[in-house]
């Protein structure tokens, strides 16, 4: 399978091998079912320029492919196509991390109720309008063992050649019972070197370099609770060797889903990036609901999250410690075809609480939705409903912060064979802010 970008290309990407025996979650073909081509096309206009954005998706027997064209002076580079193609034990193309891969993008930064922990770690296809900046090729020649290689290419006006690709290679376990295994590992032959701001740093910057990282995850259900734990290296020419462990767990309860999260790393541990962890600990907790007779439902979610031992071990960051803190109730009244939901929210952090409200009502014709959230200064207001008169739908919105409002109106005309929809957002915004058009056409 071959992809290609017609962007400016430059090296210093980075590759990365993955053989998985099984995955968390083993990977699985394109299941949807096979369809003609669909084409979308996508004109944007606003104060920044022109985009024009046009994809080509095919599903068939033997998979999917899709190509995107971008073009305008509102876009990185004046022409750009990328292919993508994913079939049965391959897929190349515009891709997105996930498993590993996307945890160790970003150790520390999940939160409790991530997807992450779960994924298996491999290369998932983009096909929408927006491949995103990352280009990967995957393959799995067997079930349950799949290599795969991603880079990023430079954007337009980059140098090129800043350095080699970069190769990697990683073997996991077999399955023991309910247990589930998975070992990874990478190398970056020329990971680029960190960029940093500010007078104090958690660790110094990553020059740049070669990088190794290993690491193994884990789940196991435990007396109705499922266990994720991942356990992390990484070393390289110009970074000592360092780790990162993080332990997650879920399960129900009588009124609703816990999810906790404990990760520790290293001062010197780098991530896939180069870039070394923020702080040394993060913890994390969600708990969310929704218990209630027929005639009303009571959604509820709490979210807290924060770094405990930072005074610990660096006495200096004690008062940069980071703890939020989100508590949302949603009451939901059903009458028939229409429901009453309201809304509130309260975010607590370290330079205070932000408390923030909404109320909408919905049904089968259309919808009437307000929400405001409280600001430095006057904080922000929006109304917004939309009627549905098949096979039209119209929508419009208005919002006002800091003593500035904007309007958003659109129109949906849905039919088999096609979709048309216009938007005009932001009426009433100053250059290059607003207002802006865009019109999105898909056939079939």
């Amino acid at each position: 399978m071959l992809f290609f970008s017609m962007r400016r290309a430059a090296v210093g990407a980075a590759v990365v091998l993955l053989a998985g025996w099984p995955p968390l979650t083993a990977y699985a073909a394109p299941s949807a079912p096979p369809a003609g081509p669909a084409v979308t096309t996508r004109i944007d206009l606003g104060g920044r320029g022109v985009a024009l954005r046009t994809r080509l998706l095919q599903r068939a027997e033997w998979g999917r492919g899709v190509a995107v064209m971008t073009a305008g002076d509102a876009v990185d580079s004046p022409l750009d196509v990328v292919l993508g193609l994913e079939a049965p034990g391959a897929l190349a193309g515009p891709v997105a991390l996930a498993g590993a891969w996307r945890e160790l993008a970003a150790p520390l930064g999940h939160s409790a109720g991530s997807t992450v922990f779960a994924e298996a770690t491999r290369l998932r296809l983009k096909s929408g309008l927006y491949p995103g900046p990352l280009r990967g090729v995957q393959l799995t020649p067997a079930p349950g063992l799949t290599i795969m290689g991603f880079r990023r290419p430079a954007v337009a006006g980059a140098a090129a050649g800043a350095g080699p690709p970069a190769m990697g290679v990683a073997a996991s376990l077999p399955p023991l019972a309910a247990l589930r295994l998975e070992t990874y590992a990478a190398l970056r032959t020329d990971a680029p070197p960190q960029s940093h701001r500010g007078w104090k740093l958690s660790a110094a910057p990553f020059p740049g370099g070669a990088l190794a990282l290993a690491g193994m995850r884990a789940a196991l259900p435990v007396a109705g609770v499922e266990l994720q734990a991942s356990a992390n290296l990484s070393g390289g020419a110009h970074a000592p060797l360092d780790g990162y462990a993080r332990l997650a767990a879920r399960g129900g309860l009588e009124f609703g889903e816990l999810r906790a999260l404990v990760a520790v790393a290293g001062r010197e541990f780098r991530g896939l990036t180069g870039a070394a962890a923020p702080a040394p600990l993060a913890w994390a907790l969600q708990l969310r609901g929704a218990p209630g007779p027929g005639a009303w439902t009571f959604k509820y979610r709490l979210e807290a999250r924060g770094e405990e031992l930072a005074p610990v071990l660096r006495p200096s960051a004690a008062a940069a410690a980071d703890r939020k803190l989100a508590v949302t109730v949603t009451p939901v009244l059903h009458f028939g075809l229409w429901n009453l939901s309201a809304t509130g929210k309260l975010d607590a952090a370290a330079r205070g609480v932000v408390p923030s409200a909404g109320a909408r009502w919905y049904g089968r014709p259309g919808e009437v939705a307000v929400t405001w959230r409280a600001g430095a200064d006057a904080g922000s207001l929006r109304v917004r409903g939309s009627v549905n008169a098949a096979p039209v739908t119209a929508s419009a919105g208005v919002s006002a912060a800091g003593g500035a409002a904007a309007v958003d109106l659109g129109i949906r005309l849905r039919t088999p064979g096609f979709t048309l929809q216009a938007d005009v957002r932001k009426l009433g915004a100053a250059p290059p802010a607003g207002p802006a058009l865009s019109v999105t056409f898909t056939g079939n």
